[in-house]
C-alpha cells in the first residue's frame, strides 16, 4: 500500500498486535488509512514520514525512558493529533498529560471514530 501523507492516515503505536490489528480493521472499514507500529521508535519516525492525521498510542509507550514520547511528536507534527489509550480512563480524567488530545480505554473504537468524524 502506497501511504501518503494526509488527513486520512492514522497511526496506531500498541505492543499487541491483536489490538492494532482489531483497530486497524475497523478504521479502515470507516475509510481511513491504518498505519500500525510496535515501538515508540518507530512510531516517531513514522511520524516524521508520514505526518498522520492522528496517533493512537498505547499508555505504555507515554514515556520512554523519561521521555515524554506525545511531546516528540508533537514537535514533528504539531497538527497531528495524538490519542491515548488506557485501561482504566477514570485515572486519567482530567489530567490528560501534555500534548494528548484525548485518553480513551483501549478498545474504545467509537471513541475514537467519533472523533475522526468530528475534526475530519
Amino acid at each position: 500500500m502506497l501511504l501518503r501523507r494526509g488527513e486520512s492516515v492514522v497511526l496506531l503505536a500498541d505492543s499487541s498486535t491483536q489490538r492494532m490489528e482489531d483497530l486497524a480493521r475497523k478504521l479502515e472499514d470507516q475509510g481511513f488509512e491504518a498505519m500500525c507500529t510496535h515501538s515508540p521508535a518507530e512510531c516517531l519516525e513514522m511520524a516524521a514520514n508520514y505526518r498522520p492525521y492522528i496517533v493512537v498510542l498505547d499508555g505504555g509507550f507515554l514515556q520512554v525512558d523519561q521521555e515524554n514520547i506525545p511531546e516528540y511528536i508533537h514537535r514533528i507534527s504539531s497538527s497531528t493529533m495524538i490519542v491515548v489509550t488506557v485501561d482504566d480512563v477514570s485515572g486519567w480524567q482530567g489530567k490528560e498529560p501534555n500534548f494528548v488530545d484525548a485518553v480513551y480505554r483501549r478498545g474504545d473504537v467509537e471513541s475514537i471514530l467519533a472523533l475522526l468524524r468530528q475534526v475530519r
